[in-house]
């Protein structure tokens, strides 16, 4: 490590160091920018010598009058130092340059937020740091919480897509993603799970998703037309562990499901209503659609699961 590291003004980053220096990998990074401040979480692994404490260390650099204000809270310890004559934004980014310095370890999870409130040099900075590494980041997990579509892009491109299995795209606000940027990236293509359920993906066609074991995403405009043209996505998909959960604005009712696809649904639990399709070919699984008040779910289900006198519908 650089000597300008050693001499940092938060007793945590000490450990942070000594940490890196014995290749220990990350559990999680959470990045957030809630302006004029920044929250800084990591998660370490825990071990015999540890209690479940001891692997968060948190940091949280606040603008001050007189400079950066610095406070941390770790193993159940936690402290506060007010750094003079220096910016909030670059004691994090100081500190931060230090978890992707090589050699870059594996990580389960990654999660910033650019929020409304924050400052609009974040996501650039952020961005900066990413170029540095000399490897692309190695995240099993990686959710981004962001304002609008080139705040994903600042972030997405830098993890790996060999290891990326899971993405999370939230909305801090109403944006629209621009949909042919987003479906060509390796990580998009390489990733089996996703979470959209907070981004409107009205005009996002739902054949982007095929591809994806589990995916819960958000319609506004979701009708009948939407639902039958999932169901022929199942109906003839070849991975049979395929899971679909919507969240339309207005769910369609069950008078409506019912008059499009027939009487025979099965009321399951209460204000929960679910159809049955069968698999041309398949005669082991069928297609299992259910209804609630707020979701509509798409996975396949074998047949032993199909409630007697349930309809299978082709």
């Amino acid at each position: 490590m650089p000597a300008t590291h050693l001499a940092l003004p938060v007793v945590p980053m000490e450990d942070i160091l000594k940490i890196k220096s014995a290749g220990i990998p990350l559990n999680r990074i959470e990045v957030e920018d809630i302006g004029p401040s920044i929250r800084f979480l990591m998660e370490y692994p825990n071990d015999s010598s540890t209690s479940p404490a001891s692997s968060r260390i948190s940091l949280n650099y606040y603008k001050h009058e007189k400079g950066c204000n610095i406070r941390w809270t770790k193993s159940g310890e936690s402290g506060e130092k007010l750094v003079k004559a220096q910016d909030y934004m670059k004691m994090f980014l100081g500190h931060f340059k230090i978890l992707f310095t090589p050699p870059n370890l594996p990580l389960r999870e990654f999660y910033v937020r650019f929020s409304t409130k924050g400052s609009p040099a974040f996501p650039a900075n952020l961005e900066n740091v990413f170029k540095t590494t000399k490897t692309p980041i190695c995240a099993d997990a990686l959710k981004i919480s962001a304002c609008n579509h080139e705040q994903v892009m600042k972030v997405l491109p830098y993890f790996s897509p060999n290891h990326l299995k899971f993405l999370m795209i939230a909305a801090e606000q109403d944006m629209e993603l621009k949909i042919g940027e987003l479906v060509d990236t390796e990580q998009w293509k390489q990733a089996t799970q996703i979470d959209m359920s907070s981004v409107d993906l009205s005009d996002f066609p739902v054949q982007h998703f095929e591809h994806f074991a589990r995916a819960k995403i958000c319609y506004g405009k979701f009708n009948l037309g939407s639902v039958n043209g999932i169901i022929q996505m199942f109906q003839s998909g070849t991975s049979m562990e395929k899971y679909l959960q919507v969240y339309p604005r207005k769910v369609p009712s069950v008078k409506q499901l019912t008059e499009s696809f027939g009487g025979g649904h099965v009321k399951t639990v209460k204000k929960e209503d679910t159809w049955y399709f069968e698999i041309p070919a398949n005669s082991e699984r069928v297609v299992q659609v259910k209804r609630d008040d707020y979701h509509v779910y798409f996975k396949y289900v074998g047949m032993e699961e199909v409630p007697e006198g349930a309809v299978i519908r082709g």
